[in-house]
């Protein structure tokens, strides 16, 4: 576990936000399970888009441009929620998690009061990025996955303002106020390449 912090220019030895980073997040037991519910999405064309999102969801309010490229998959959309493996496993972060991130900062103390969460999972491939934004809800959490024998570049974490990087990598979870402005840079792969060997992410917004 890693959190890492930077003092607001405006505040006496506060920080501005700080980030909390776990890496090998997951088991490889709950990694499989992961994997079910995602195949089945794959599967099923339940991740929606084609190249551009289309669902309405990251567009700038005020020129209406799209804001990221990507495949999303909203679990709660096709199937009970509650029979997913993604939804039980989400609850891990509520585990300690959650306590742990409260105490690096000033600006974190609000993931105490969260007890509800919703997620999505997206896919980028070739080209695919988020611009910078800030998320609706108290504290994000994303968990980042690649399956074995895929590569690609790209696809890291921004944070513009505190101006730092967190690079992507399988299995690590980082956890962040969702006010934060955060940006996810172009991902580099085959461009042929299918949404199997994408670069994926599991957003969880809590409440």
């Amino acid at each position: 576990m890693a959190s890492h912090t930077k003092k607001c220019p405006h505040c006496k030895n506060l920080p501005l936000f700080d980030y909390y980073l776990v890496d090998d997040y997951f088991t490889s037991e709950e990694l499989d399970l992961i994997w079910t519910d995602i195949d089945e999405a794959i599967e099923n064309n339940w991740f929606e888009g084609n190249s551009k999102e289309h669902n309405g969801t990251a567009i700038n309010t005020k020129t209406k441009k799209y804001l990221a490229e990507r495949y999303l998959f909203w679990p709660a959309k096709y199937k009970n929620i509650r029979e997913t493996n993604l939804a039980e496993i989400s609850f891990k972060v509520f585990q300690g998690h959650t306590k742990k991130y409260s105490e690096t900062c000033f600006a974190a103390l609000n993931s105490l009061e969260t007890r509800q969460s919703h997620f999505l999972v997206s896919c980028y491939l070739n080209g695919g990025y988020y611009k910078a934004h800030r998320d609706n809800g108290i504290t994000t959490a994303l968990y980042w996955l690649s399956r074995d024998g895929f590569e690609f570049e790209g696809g890291d974490l921004f944070f513009p303002e505190i101006n730092e990087w967190v690079r992507f990598k399988h299995n690590r979870m980082v956890m962040f106020p969702s006010k934060a402005l955060h940006a996810v840079s172009p991902v580099i792969m085959d461009e042929n390449a299918k949404l199997q060997s994408g670069r994926f992410c599991i957003t969880q917004f809590m409440e």
